[in-house]
């Protein structure tokens, strides 16, 4: 099952595993949840990553993300009716970081953009050190 999460609730979790593939930005977390960054086809757009960074060999704590849509310029051999940039930033605690780029088109009317889904939800409880920054309560996700 897949739904539409809000990208700042993994700052603070421990990425175990990051992959890149099918268009797709998969990352999984010590918590056993899994998410993904994606496009999903609707009908007359198109959207395909375009970049990804050598993904990490050390990954650990993310300790910043950000899911944006920049303003870069279109392929000057086409122009399109509609165009969107989507751009993944991964900073983990450690110092390294992960970037993956999107590009989509349409004639306007259908998203262009690559969102944030959970995959799997957590299957572990988080730990109750004070240090972390969900200690206490039952789950990362407030509004599950």
């Amino acid at each position: 099952m897949l739904w539409y999460q809000d990208i700042n609730n993994l700052v603070g979790k421990e990425l175990t595993n990051l992959t890149v593939g099918g268009g797709a930005v998969t990352m999984s977390f010590s918590d056993g949840s899994r998410y993904a960054v994606e496009h999903h086809q609707d009908c007359c757009e198109s959207v395909g990553m375009t970049f990804a960074s050598d993904v990490p060999k050390e990954l650990g704590i993310i300790d910043s993300i950000t899911l944006t849509n920049p303003d870069l310029p279109h392929d000057q051999d086409y122009e399109p009716e509609s165009f969107t940039w989507t751009e993944l930033n991964i900073g983990l605690a450690n110092g390294l970081g992960f970037t993956a780029q999107w590009y989509g088109t349409s004639n306007g009317y259908y998203s262009e953009t690559a969102d944030l889904y959970c995959e799997q939800e957590p299957t572990v409880a988080p730990p109750t050190d004070p240090a972390y920054p969900f200690a206490g309560k039952t789950h990362p996700v407030e509004n599950w």
